[in-house]
């Protein structure tokens, strides 16, 4: 079982700030393999549970704010045995540009809290990472990253930017899914 998580924060202020690219990762893949699927709630956070090229696998969007995910991130990890290498996080990186992508594995967070989350809930970081590029167009000091991050919606280009990137990242995970996961990244 393959356990995908995307991060982000819960309720409708947030759906288009750059912070919640993880949300929107996970919602472009099951449109594209679990349309007609429901989510459905668990403890703290949203799962659908789905098969993708023949293998079974959870999609999971923790509710506790991105920089609580860790802890549901450890119980959907005990809630159904997934080996460390079998768990994807997608989520947000304001060090890479829009319209970019990296997945890879073994890194650390970076300042990102969401991610430092998972990193000391499971005592590992050895988990892969689809790092979904969301850097600002303009100068935003380290200060006001946070603003930026949660509050400023996208614009309508660099929405669009981010759906063609996501369609693609979304159809690298399923051939992932079908043939192992391996770091790659994506310029659109």
């Amino acid at each position: 079982m393959i356990l995908i998580v995307g991060l982000g924060n819960p309720g409708p202020e947030y759906e288009r700030t750059p912070h919640n690219a993880g949300f929107r990762a996970l919602d472009a893949l099951k449109a594209r393999v679990a349309p007609n699927a429901l989510w459905q709630p668990r403890r703290e956070s949203t799962v659908l549970e789905t098969s993708i090229e023949g293998k079974d696998v959870f999609l999971c969007k923790p509710l506790t704010f991105m920089n609580n995910s860790g802890g549901v991130v450890a119980h959907m990890m005990d809630y159904s045995p997934i080996k460390l290498e079998d768990l994807w996080v997608a989520h947000d990186d304001c060090d890479i540009p829009r319209g970019r992508a990296k997945v890879d594995t073994d890194r650390g967070s970076a300042g990102h809290k969401g991610v430092q989350s998972i990193i000391d809930a499971l005592g590992s970081r050895s988990f892969w990472r689809a790092r979904i590029g969301v850097e600002p167009d303009f100068i935003v000091d380290k200060q006001n990253i946070d603003s930026y991050l949660i509050a400023e919606p996208l614009s309508p280009i660099a929405r669009q930017q981010e759906d063609a990137l996501l369609q693609e990242l979304v159809g690298q995970l399923i051939g992932f899914v079908a043939n192992g996961i391996r770091k790659l990244t994506i310029k659109t």
